[in-house]
Protein backbone atom coordinates (compact mmCIF):
# COMPACT_ATOMS: atom_id res chain seq x y z
CA UNK A 1 0.00 0.00 0.00
CA UNK A 2 2.88 2.36 0.83
CA UNK A 3 4.48 1.64 -2.56
CA UNK A 4 1.25 2.40 -4.40
CA UNK A 5 0.76 5.58 -2.39
CA UNK A 6 4.28 6.72 -3.28
CA UNK A 7 3.69 5.93 -6.96
CA UNK A 8 0.36 7.75 -6.99
CA UNK A 9 2.05 10.83 -5.54
CA UNK A 10 4.58 10.84 -8.35
CA UNK A 11 7.43 9.18 -6.43
CA UNK A 12 7.75 6.13 -8.70
CA UNK A 13 11.48 5.63 -8.02
CA UNK A 14 10.98 5.72 -4.25
CA UNK A 15 8.07 3.29 -4.59
CA UNK A 16 10.16 0.76 -6.52
CA UNK A 17 13.09 1.14 -4.12
CA UNK A 18 10.72 0.39 -1.25
CA UNK A 19 9.35 -2.67 -3.07
CA UNK A 20 12.78 -4.15 -3.85
CA UNK A 21 13.98 -3.52 -0.30
CA UNK A 22 10.87 -5.23 1.07
CA UNK A 23 11.26 -8.17 -1.33
CA UNK A 24 14.64 -8.95 0.21
CA UNK A 25 12.76 -9.71 3.41
CA UNK A 26 9.56 -11.08 1.83
CA UNK A 27 10.57 -12.54 -1.56
CA UNK A 28 7.27 -14.41 -2.02
CA UNK A 29 4.93 -11.54 -1.15
CA UNK A 30 2.18 -11.50 -3.77
CA UNK A 31 1.08 -7.91 -3.01
CA UNK A 32 4.66 -6.63 -3.39
CA UNK A 33 5.10 -8.33 -6.77
CA UNK A 34 1.65 -7.14 -7.80
CA UNK A 35 2.48 -3.56 -6.80
CA UNK A 36 5.75 -3.75 -8.75
CA UNK A 37 3.88 -4.79 -11.90
CA UNK A 38 1.24 -2.09 -11.40
CA UNK A 39 3.98 0.56 -11.18
CA UNK A 40 6.51 -0.75 -13.74
CA UNK A 41 4.21 -2.46 -16.26
CA UNK A 42 7.35 -4.21 -17.55
CA UNK A 43 7.50 -7.71 -19.07
CA UNK A 44 9.91 -8.78 -16.32
CA UNK A 45 7.52 -7.63 -13.58
CA UNK A 46 4.64 -9.41 -15.32
CA UNK A 47 6.54 -12.69 -15.73
CA UNK A 48 7.74 -12.56 -12.12
CA UNK A 49 4.17 -12.01 -10.89
CA UNK A 50 2.94 -14.98 -12.93
CA UNK A 51 5.79 -17.17 -11.68
CA UNK A 52 5.42 -16.24 -8.01
CA UNK A 53 1.64 -16.63 -7.93
CA UNK A 54 1.63 -19.68 -10.18
CA UNK A 55 -1.57 -18.17 -11.62
CA UNK A 56 -3.37 -20.13 -8.91
CA UNK A 57 -6.93 -19.18 -8.15
CA UNK A 58 -6.38 -18.78 -4.42
CA UNK A 59 -3.62 -16.25 -5.07
CA UNK A 60 -5.71 -14.38 -7.63
CA UNK A 61 -8.56 -14.16 -5.11
CA UNK A 62 -6.19 -12.95 -2.40
CA UNK A 63 -4.91 -10.14 -4.63
CA UNK A 64 -8.43 -9.22 -5.76
CA UNK A 65 -9.64 -8.92 -2.19
CA UNK A 66 -6.59 -6.89 -1.16
CA UNK A 67 -6.83 -4.44 -4.05
CA UNK A 68 -10.56 -3.91 -3.52
CA UNK A 69 -9.94 -3.26 0.17
CA UNK A 70 -7.72 -0.29 -0.77
CA UNK A 71 -10.07 1.00 -3.44
CA UNK A 72 -8.13 -0.19 -6.51
CA UNK A 73 -11.13 -1.48 -8.48
CA UNK A 74 -9.72 -0.84 -11.94
CA UNK A 75 -6.42 -2.44 -10.92
CA UNK A 76 -8.28 -5.60 -9.84
CA UNK A 77 -9.63 -6.06 -13.35
CA UNK A 78 -6.17 -5.62 -14.84
CA UNK A 79 -4.43 -7.96 -12.39
CA UNK A 80 -7.04 -10.69 -12.83
CA UNK A 81 -6.72 -10.35 -16.61
CA UNK A 82 -2.92 -10.67 -16.38
CA UNK A 83 -3.08 -13.72 -14.13
CA UNK A 84 -5.92 -15.21 -16.23
CA UNK A 85 -6.36 -18.01 -13.69
CA UNK A 86 -8.44 -20.82 -15.18
CA UNK A 87 -10.32 -21.47 -11.96
CA UNK A 88 -13.88 -20.78 -10.92
CA UNK A 89 -13.49 -18.10 -8.26
CA UNK A 90 -11.16 -15.79 -10.23
CA UNK A 91 -13.58 -16.07 -13.16
CA UNK A 92 -16.43 -15.08 -10.86
CA UNK A 93 -14.36 -12.16 -9.57
CA UNK A 94 -14.04 -10.97 -13.15
CA UNK A 95 -17.77 -11.44 -13.71
CA UNK A 96 -18.59 -9.42 -10.59
CA UNK A 97 -16.40 -6.54 -11.81
CA UNK A 98 -17.61 -6.51 -15.41
CA UNK A 99 -19.94 -3.78 -16.67
CA UNK A 100 -20.73 -5.73 -19.84
CA UNK A 101 -23.69 -8.12 -19.42
CA UNK A 102 -22.50 -10.50 -22.15
CA UNK A 103 -18.95 -10.60 -20.81
CA UNK A 104 -20.34 -11.18 -17.32
CA UNK A 105 -22.28 -14.25 -18.48
CA UNK A 106 -19.24 -15.55 -20.36
CA UNK A 107 -17.15 -15.36 -17.19
CA UNK A 108 -19.86 -17.13 -15.17
CA UNK A 109 -20.11 -19.92 -17.77
CA UNK A 110 -16.31 -20.25 -17.82
CA UNK A 111 -16.27 -20.40 -14.01
CA UNK A 112 -18.73 -23.29 -13.96
CA UNK A 113 -16.69 -25.13 -16.59
CA UNK A 114 -13.43 -24.55 -14.68
CA UNK A 115 -14.93 -25.72 -11.38
CA UNK A 116 -15.56 -29.18 -12.79
CA UNK A 117 -11.84 -29.62 -13.47
CA UNK A 118 -10.24 -27.69 -10.60
CA UNK A 119 -12.42 -27.66 -7.51
CA UNK A 120 -11.96 -25.00 -4.84
CA UNK A 121 -14.73 -23.67 -2.65
CA UNK A 122 -14.93 -20.13 -1.25
CA UNK A 123 -13.30 -19.71 2.15
CA UNK A 124 -12.81 -15.97 2.69
CA UNK A 125 -15.15 -13.08 3.43
CA UNK A 126 -13.89 -11.27 0.32
CA UNK A 127 -15.06 -14.20 -1.79
CA UNK A 128 -18.40 -14.29 0.07
CA UNK A 129 -19.02 -10.61 -0.67
CA UNK A 130 -18.09 -11.16 -4.30
CA UNK A 131 -20.51 -14.11 -4.61
CA UNK A 132 -23.29 -12.14 -2.94
CA UNK A 133 -22.92 -9.51 -5.65
CA UNK A 134 -23.72 -12.16 -8.28
CA UNK A 135 -27.29 -12.71 -7.14
CA UNK A 136 -28.47 -13.55 -10.65
CA UNK A 137 -26.03 -16.48 -11.03
CA UNK A 138 -27.23 -19.96 -10.07
CA UNK A 139 -23.64 -21.18 -9.85
CA UNK A 140 -22.58 -18.31 -7.57
CA UNK A 141 -25.53 -19.06 -5.25
CA UNK A 142 -24.49 -22.71 -5.20
CA UNK A 143 -20.93 -21.84 -4.13
CA UNK A 144 -22.19 -19.38 -1.55
CA UNK A 145 -24.38 -22.14 -0.12
CA UNK A 146 -21.33 -24.38 0.16
CA UNK A 147 -19.56 -21.67 2.17
CA UNK A 148 -22.48 -21.28 4.58
CA UNK A 149 -22.80 -25.05 5.00
CA UNK A 150 -19.10 -25.33 5.88
CA UNK A 151 -19.72 -22.75 8.65
CA UNK A 152 -22.75 -24.72 9.91
CA UNK A 153 -25.14 -21.98 8.86
CA UNK A 154 -27.51 -24.49 7.35
CA UNK A 155 -30.53 -22.24 6.79
CA UNK A 156 -28.49 -19.83 4.66
CA UNK A 157 -26.94 -22.74 2.78
CA UNK A 158 -30.27 -24.37 1.98
CA UNK A 159 -31.73 -21.02 0.95
CA UNK A 160 -28.85 -20.52 -1.52
CA UNK A 161 -29.22 -24.01 -3.00
CA UNK A 162 -32.96 -23.59 -3.41
CA UNK A 163 -32.33 -20.29 -5.17
CA UNK A 164 -29.90 -22.18 -7.41
CA UNK A 165 -32.65 -24.61 -8.39
CA UNK A 166 -35.13 -21.79 -8.97
CA UNK A 167 -32.71 -20.29 -11.47
CA UNK A 168 -31.43 -23.62 -12.84
CA UNK A 169 -33.79 -26.53 -11.99
CA UNK A 170 -31.50 -29.13 -13.56
CA UNK A 171 -28.35 -28.19 -11.64
CA UNK A 172 -27.47 -31.64 -10.27
CA UNK A 173 -24.90 -30.63 -7.58
CA UNK A 174 -27.55 -28.57 -5.78
CA UNK A 175 -29.93 -31.56 -5.77
CA UNK A 176 -27.11 -33.66 -4.36
CA UNK A 177 -26.32 -31.26 -1.51
CA UNK A 178 -29.97 -30.81 -0.60
CA UNK A 179 -30.13 -34.60 -0.40
CA UNK A 180 -27.14 -34.68 1.94
CA UNK A 181 -28.74 -31.97 4.08
CA UNK A 182 -32.07 -33.83 4.18
CA UNK A 183 -30.36 -37.01 5.42
CA UNK A 184 -27.74 -35.57 7.77
CA UNK A 185 -29.61 -32.66 9.33
CA UNK A 186 -33.31 -33.42 8.93
CA UNK A 187 -33.20 -37.24 9.05
CA UNK A 188 -35.68 -37.18 6.16
CA UNK A 189 -34.91 -40.35 4.21
CA UNK A 190 -37.69 -39.85 1.66
CA UNK A 191 -36.57 -36.35 0.74
CA UNK A 192 -32.90 -37.34 0.71
CA UNK A 193 -33.59 -40.24 -1.62
CA UNK A 194 -35.63 -38.07 -3.99
CA UNK A 195 -32.89 -35.43 -4.22
CA UNK A 196 -30.07 -37.95 -4.78
CA UNK A 197 -32.08 -39.88 -7.35
CA UNK A 198 -32.70 -36.62 -9.19
CA UNK A 199 -28.99 -35.78 -9.11
CA UNK A 200 -28.13 -39.17 -10.63
CA UNK A 201 -30.86 -38.81 -13.26
CA UNK A 202 -29.46 -35.42 -14.28
CA UNK A 203 -25.84 -36.61 -14.35
CA UNK A 204 -25.98 -40.37 -15.02
CA UNK A 205 -22.24 -40.54 -15.75
CA UNK A 206 -21.28 -38.99 -12.41
CA UNK A 207 -19.85 -41.90 -10.40
CA UNK A 208 -19.72 -39.93 -7.16
CA UNK A 209 -23.44 -39.22 -7.31
CA UNK A 210 -24.16 -42.89 -8.00
CA UNK A 211 -21.91 -43.95 -5.11
CA UNK A 212 -23.74 -41.68 -2.69
CA UNK A 213 -27.16 -42.81 -3.92
CA UNK A 214 -26.14 -46.45 -3.52
CA UNK A 215 -24.70 -45.70 -0.08
CA UNK A 216 -28.02 -44.17 0.96
CA UNK A 217 -29.82 -47.25 -0.38
CA UNK A 218 -27.47 -49.33 1.76
CA UNK A 219 -28.28 -47.26 4.86
CA UNK A 220 -31.99 -47.70 4.07
CA UNK A 221 -31.53 -51.50 4.08
CA UNK A 222 -32.40 -51.99 0.43
CA UNK A 223 -32.04 -55.60 -0.70
CA UNK A 224 -28.84 -56.96 -2.20
CA UNK A 225 -30.74 -57.79 -5.39
CA UNK A 226 -32.14 -54.27 -5.79
CA UNK A 227 -28.78 -52.56 -5.28
CA UNK A 228 -26.94 -55.09 -7.43
CA UNK A 229 -29.38 -54.68 -10.31
CA UNK A 230 -28.80 -50.92 -10.31
CA UNK A 231 -25.02 -51.16 -10.18
CA UNK A 232 -24.73 -53.88 -12.82
CA UNK A 233 -26.90 -51.82 -15.18
CA UNK A 234 -24.42 -48.95 -14.72
CA UNK A 235 -21.27 -51.01 -14.47
CA UNK A 236 -19.24 -48.67 -16.71
CA UNK A 237 -19.97 -45.80 -14.31
CA UNK A 238 -19.34 -47.97 -11.25
CA UNK A 239 -15.87 -48.90 -12.45
CA UNK A 240 -14.83 -45.23 -12.51
CA UNK A 241 -14.39 -45.33 -8.72
CA UNK A 242 -12.68 -47.83 -6.44
CA UNK A 243 -15.10 -47.23 -3.55
CA UNK A 244 -18.13 -47.89 -5.74
CA UNK A 245 -16.39 -50.92 -7.25
CA UNK A 246 -15.89 -52.20 -3.69
CA UNK A 247 -19.66 -52.01 -3.16
CA UNK A 248 -20.25 -53.95 -6.37
CA UNK A 249 -17.76 -56.61 -5.23
CA UNK A 250 -19.52 -56.84 -1.87
CA UNK A 251 -22.91 -57.35 -3.53
CA UNK A 252 -21.51 -59.96 -5.91
CA UNK A 253 -19.91 -61.85 -3.03
CA UNK A 254 -23.12 -61.62 -0.99
CA UNK A 255 -25.29 -62.94 -3.83
CA UNK A 256 -23.09 -65.82 -5.00
CA UNK A 257 -21.65 -64.17 -8.13
CA UNK A 258 -18.13 -65.12 -7.09
CA UNK A 259 -16.71 -65.43 -10.60
CA UNK A 260 -17.82 -61.90 -11.49
CA UNK A 261 -16.11 -60.52 -8.40
CA UNK A 262 -12.98 -62.59 -9.01
CA UNK A 263 -12.68 -61.26 -12.57
CA UNK A 264 -12.48 -57.67 -11.27
CA UNK A 265 -10.17 -58.57 -8.39
CA UNK A 266 -7.81 -60.38 -10.77
CA UNK A 267 -7.43 -57.58 -13.30
CA UNK A 268 -8.20 -54.15 -11.85
CA UNK A 269 -5.41 -52.04 -10.35
CA UNK A 270 -6.79 -50.51 -7.15
CA UNK A 271 -5.48 -47.49 -5.26
CA UNK A 272 -5.86 -47.05 -1.48
CA UNK A 273 -8.00 -44.11 -0.38
CA UNK A 274 -8.61 -42.40 2.95
CA UNK A 275 -11.30 -44.30 4.82
CA UNK A 276 -11.07 -47.24 2.42
CA UNK A 277 -8.26 -49.16 4.06
CA UNK A 278 -8.97 -52.88 4.00
CA UNK A 279 -12.10 -52.64 1.85
CA UNK A 280 -10.65 -54.10 -1.34
CA UNK A 281 -8.43 -56.64 0.41
CA UNK A 282 -11.44 -57.57 2.53
CA UNK A 283 -13.47 -58.32 -0.60
CA UNK A 284 -10.55 -60.34 -1.97
CA UNK A 285 -10.47 -62.47 1.19
CA UNK A 286 -14.24 -62.92 1.14
CA UNK A 287 -14.13 -63.95 -2.50
CA UNK A 288 -11.42 -66.54 -1.89
CA UNK A 289 -13.27 -67.93 1.14
CA UNK A 290 -16.61 -68.14 -0.68
CA UNK A 291 -14.98 -69.90 -3.62
CA UNK A 292 -13.21 -72.30 -1.24
CA UNK A 293 -16.56 -73.10 0.40
CA UNK A 294 -18.02 -73.75 -3.05
CA UNK A 295 -15.29 -76.31 -3.71
CA UNK A 296 -15.83 -77.85 -0.27
CA UNK A 297 -19.54 -78.27 -1.07
CA UNK A 298 -18.50 -80.24 -4.18
CA UNK A 299 -15.92 -82.29 -2.29
CA UNK A 300 -13.11 -80.66 -4.32
CA UNK A 301 -10.76 -80.20 -1.35
CA UNK A 302 -7.60 -79.74 -3.46
CA UNK A 303 -9.12 -76.77 -5.30
CA UNK A 304 -10.47 -75.38 -2.01
CA UNK A 305 -6.98 -75.60 -0.51
CA UNK A 306 -5.52 -73.73 -3.47
CA UNK A 307 -8.05 -70.90 -2.99
CA UNK A 308 -7.31 -70.68 0.72
CA UNK A 309 -3.54 -70.63 0.27
CA UNK A 310 -3.88 -67.89 -2.35
CA UNK A 311 -5.76 -65.83 0.24
CA UNK A 312 -2.67 -65.77 2.48
CA UNK A 313 -1.00 -63.36 0.05
CA UNK A 314 -2.51 -60.23 -1.47
CA UNK A 315 -1.90 -59.69 -5.19
CA UNK A 316 -0.01 -56.48 -5.96
CA UNK A 317 -2.89 -55.03 -7.99
CA UNK A 318 -4.99 -54.67 -4.82
CA UNK A 319 -2.74 -51.82 -3.70
CA UNK A 320 -2.44 -52.88 -0.04
CA UNK A 321 -0.30 -55.23 2.00
CA UNK A 322 -1.29 -57.48 4.86
CA UNK A 323 -1.58 -56.04 8.36
CA UNK A 324 1.12 -56.97 10.90
CA UNK A 325 -0.18 -59.64 13.24
CA UNK A 326 -3.02 -60.71 10.95
CA UNK A 327 -3.93 -64.19 12.22
CA UNK A 328 -6.23 -65.46 9.41
CA UNK A 329 -7.97 -67.91 11.75
CA UNK A 330 -10.72 -68.53 9.19
CA UNK A 331 -8.26 -69.52 6.46
CA UNK A 332 -6.21 -71.81 8.72
CA UNK A 333 -9.33 -73.52 10.06
CA UNK A 334 -10.69 -74.20 6.58
CA UNK A 335 -7.27 -75.47 5.47
CA UNK A 336 -7.38 -77.84 8.44
CA UNK A 337 -10.87 -78.96 7.50
CA UNK A 338 -9.79 -79.67 3.91
CA UNK A 339 -6.73 -81.60 5.08
CA UNK A 340 -8.89 -83.61 7.48
CA UNK A 341 -11.41 -84.45 4.76
CA UNK A 342 -8.55 -85.47 2.48
CA UNK A 343 -7.30 -87.89 5.15
CA UNK A 344 -4.16 -86.01 6.21
CA UNK A 345 -4.65 -85.92 9.99
CA UNK A 346 -1.17 -84.59 10.79
CA UNK A 347 -1.46 -81.65 8.40
CA UNK A 348 -4.98 -80.95 9.67
CA UNK A 349 -3.71 -80.81 13.27
CA UNK A 350 -1.00 -78.32 12.26
CA UNK A 351 -3.53 -76.10 10.52
CA UNK A 352 -5.95 -76.26 13.46
CA UNK A 353 -3.12 -75.22 15.75
CA UNK A 354 -2.48 -72.17 13.55
CA UNK A 355 -6.20 -71.40 13.64
CA UNK A 356 -5.98 -71.07 17.44
CA UNK A 357 -3.39 -68.29 17.38
CA UNK A 358 -4.03 -64.65 18.27
CA UNK A 359 -5.75 -62.83 21.10
CA UNK A 360 -9.17 -63.78 22.40
CA UNK A 361 -10.55 -60.40 23.47
CA UNK A 362 -13.73 -59.10 21.88
CA UNK A 363 -14.08 -55.37 21.24
CA UNK A 364 -16.36 -52.93 19.46
CA UNK A 365 -14.62 -53.48 16.10
CA UNK A 366 -14.68 -49.87 14.94
CA UNK A 367 -11.43 -49.79 12.96
CA UNK A 368 -10.22 -51.84 10.03
CA UNK A 369 -7.13 -52.97 11.95
CA UNK A 370 -9.14 -54.30 14.93
CA UNK A 371 -9.17 -58.09 15.16
CA UNK A 372 -12.36 -59.26 13.40
CA UNK A 373 -14.89 -60.95 15.69
CA UNK A 374 -15.24 -63.88 13.30
CA UNK A 375 -11.51 -64.64 13.70
CA UNK A 376 -12.27 -65.39 17.36
CA UNK A 377 -15.17 -67.59 16.25
CA UNK A 378 -12.88 -69.72 14.07
CA UNK A 379 -10.39 -69.76 16.93
CA UNK A 380 -13.05 -71.32 19.15
CA UNK A 381 -14.04 -73.88 16.51
CA UNK A 382 -10.36 -74.83 16.20
CA UNK A 383 -10.16 -75.27 19.98
CA UNK A 384 -12.96 -77.83 19.80
CA UNK A 385 -11.30 -79.61 16.85
CA UNK A 386 -8.06 -79.76 18.83
CA UNK A 387 -9.73 -81.64 21.69
CA UNK A 388 -10.63 -78.77 24.03
CA UNK A 389 -14.46 -78.81 24.09
CA UNK A 390 -14.81 -77.27 27.56
CA UNK A 391 -12.50 -74.40 26.69
CA UNK A 392 -14.34 -73.90 23.40
CA UNK A 393 -17.72 -73.78 25.19
CA UNK A 394 -16.42 -71.18 27.65
CA UNK A 395 -15.01 -69.22 24.70
CA UNK A 396 -18.39 -69.09 22.93
CA UNK A 397 -20.39 -68.32 26.06
CA UNK A 398 -18.22 -65.24 26.40
CA UNK A 399 -19.51 -64.13 22.97
CA UNK A 400 -23.11 -64.18 24.20
CA UNK A 401 -22.23 -62.55 27.52
CA UNK A 402 -20.25 -59.80 25.77
CA UNK A 403 -23.13 -59.01 23.41
CA UNK A 404 -25.58 -58.81 26.32
CA UNK A 405 -23.28 -56.55 28.36
CA UNK A 406 -22.38 -54.16 25.54
CA UNK A 407 -25.59 -54.04 23.50
CA UNK A 408 -26.59 -50.63 24.86
CA UNK A 409 -23.13 -49.07 24.74
CA UNK A 410 -22.81 -45.73 22.98
CA UNK A 411 -19.77 -46.09 20.70
CA UNK A 412 -17.16 -43.36 21.04
CA UNK A 413 -14.56 -42.45 18.43
CA UNK A 414 -11.09 -41.86 19.85
CA UNK A 415 -9.35 -38.49 19.47
CA UNK A 416 -7.49 -39.22 16.24
CA UNK A 417 -9.98 -41.71 14.74
CA UNK A 418 -7.12 -43.31 12.82
CA UNK A 419 -8.43 -45.55 10.03
CA UNK A 420 -12.06 -44.91 10.88
CA UNK A 421 -13.88 -46.55 7.96
CA UNK A 422 -16.60 -45.16 5.70
CA UNK A 423 -15.47 -41.54 5.54
CA UNK A 424 -18.38 -40.54 3.32
CA UNK A 425 -20.58 -37.46 3.19
CA UNK A 426 -23.72 -39.24 4.46
CA UNK A 427 -23.86 -39.73 8.22
CA UNK A 428 -23.92 -43.31 9.51
CA UNK A 429 -25.48 -44.17 12.86
CA UNK A 430 -22.71 -45.41 15.14
CA UNK A 431 -25.40 -46.93 17.38
CA UNK A 432 -26.87 -48.94 14.51
CA UNK A 433 -23.43 -50.12 13.42
CA UNK A 434 -22.74 -51.23 17.00
CA UNK A 435 -26.09 -53.02 17.10
CA UNK A 436 -25.09 -54.95 13.98
CA UNK A 437 -21.77 -55.86 15.60
CA UNK A 438 -23.49 -57.17 18.74
CA UNK A 439 -26.00 -59.23 16.74
CA UNK A 440 -23.16 -60.74 14.71
CA UNK A 441 -21.16 -61.66 17.82
CA UNK A 442 -24.25 -63.16 19.45
CA UNK A 443 -24.99 -65.19 16.30
CA UNK A 444 -21.43 -66.52 16.28
CA UNK A 445 -21.69 -67.44 19.95
CA UNK A 446 -24.87 -69.45 19.37
CA UNK A 447 -23.34 -71.18 16.36
CA UNK A 448 -20.23 -72.08 18.34
CA UNK A 449 -22.43 -73.62 21.03
CA UNK A 450 -24.29 -75.64 18.40
CA UNK A 451 -27.54 -73.68 18.62
CA UNK A 452 -28.04 -73.22 14.89
CA UNK A 453 -31.64 -72.04 15.22
CA UNK A 454 -30.68 -69.15 17.53
CA UNK A 455 -27.77 -68.31 15.24
CA UNK A 456 -30.06 -68.15 12.21
CA UNK A 457 -32.51 -65.96 14.12
CA UNK A 458 -29.80 -63.42 15.02
CA UNK A 459 -28.43 -63.51 11.47
CA UNK A 460 -31.89 -62.78 10.12
CA UNK A 461 -32.21 -59.78 12.45
CA UNK A 462 -28.80 -58.58 11.33
CA UNK A 463 -29.60 -58.92 7.63
CA UNK A 464 -32.84 -57.01 8.08
CA UNK A 465 -30.77 -54.05 9.30
CA UNK A 466 -27.96 -54.54 6.78
CA UNK A 467 -28.90 -56.94 3.96
CA UNK A 468 -25.35 -56.74 2.54
CA UNK A 469 -23.46 -57.62 5.76
CA UNK A 470 -20.39 -59.34 4.29
CA UNK A 471 -19.49 -61.64 7.16
CA UNK A 472 -23.10 -62.67 7.82
CA UNK A 473 -23.30 -63.96 4.25
CA UNK A 474 -19.97 -65.75 4.69
CA UNK A 475 -21.10 -67.54 7.86
CA UNK A 476 -24.39 -68.47 6.18
CA UNK A 477 -22.42 -69.95 3.29
CA UNK A 478 -20.23 -71.86 5.75
CA UNK A 479 -23.36 -73.28 7.40
CA UNK A 480 -24.75 -74.26 4.01
CA UNK A 481 -21.50 -76.03 3.10
CA UNK A 482 -21.91 -78.45 6.03
CA UNK A 483 -18.51 -77.82 7.63
CA UNK A 484 -20.11 -77.53 11.09
CA UNK A 485 -22.03 -80.82 10.85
Amino acid sequence: MKALALANSGQKKAALEFIFASLEQYPLSYPLHCARWMIERSDDARETLLRITGRRGVNASLLAGWLLSIGQTSAVKEVLAVLDSQEALPMLWRASLSDDANERQQFIAAAEHCHAHNVRFPNSLDEVQMLQSLGDSAFARYLLGCFWYSKRRYDEAVSCWRETLEKSPDYAPAHRLLGVYSWNKQQDATQALAYLQRAVALEPENARFLFELDFLQKLLARSVHERLTTLVERKAVVLKRDDLTAELLSLWNASGHYADAAAILDTRVFHPWEGGEGKITGQYLLNQLHRALQFIERGAFKQATDCLKAALRYPDNLGEGRLPGQTDNDIWYLLGYCAEQAGDAQQAAEYYQLARQGGSTLDAGRYYNDQPADYLFWQGIALRKSGNPAQAEQHFRHFIDWAAQHRDDVPQVDFFAVSLPDLVVLDVSAQQRHQQHCLFIEALGHLGLGNVSACQQRMQQLLQINPAHDKAHLIRHALQSGIFS
